[in-house]
């Protein structure tokens, strides 16, 4: 596939901020404490346990819709604003998962469908 100048530098730029990591994705994840608590849904005035989360993300119930940011994407590193979503990956190291926070579109298309920008 070739890639002009700036898709190289996109895709060089996610692989630096990923390295050591796997399985990284977007959106919000059912085994993630942060993600429970930020997007479970309450149950009688308490937080799902992780099981019910794990439902709660499985029926939708539990969602998290893009938010604008002018925040940095914390994968390809634009500086841009726009629309973000939160990200995961598995730590390599130790198994843990990762949460992060600012995940831009162009990089939700990529690890989604291999999208690059234009």
């Amino acid at each position: 596939m070739c890639m002009t100048t700036k898709q190289r530098e996109f895709v060089e730029s996610i692989e630096r901020n990923t390295k050591g990591l796997s399985a990284v994705s977007t959106g919000i994840c059912p085994g993630c404490e942060q993600c429970r608590t930020e997007y479970g849904v309450r149950i009688d005035g308490r937080e799902p346990t992780m099981a019910e989360f794990e439902e709660q993300w499985s029926t939708q119930e539990a969602l998290c819709e893009p938010y604008f940011s002018w925040a940095r994407c914390e994968l390809c590193g634009s500086p841009l604003g726009g629309n973000r979503e939160p990200w995961h990956a598995i730590d390599d190291a130790t198994g843990k998962i990762i949460h992060g926070d600012h995940c831009c579109v162009d990089c939700t298309l990529y690890l989604a469908n291999g999208d690059l920008p234009a």
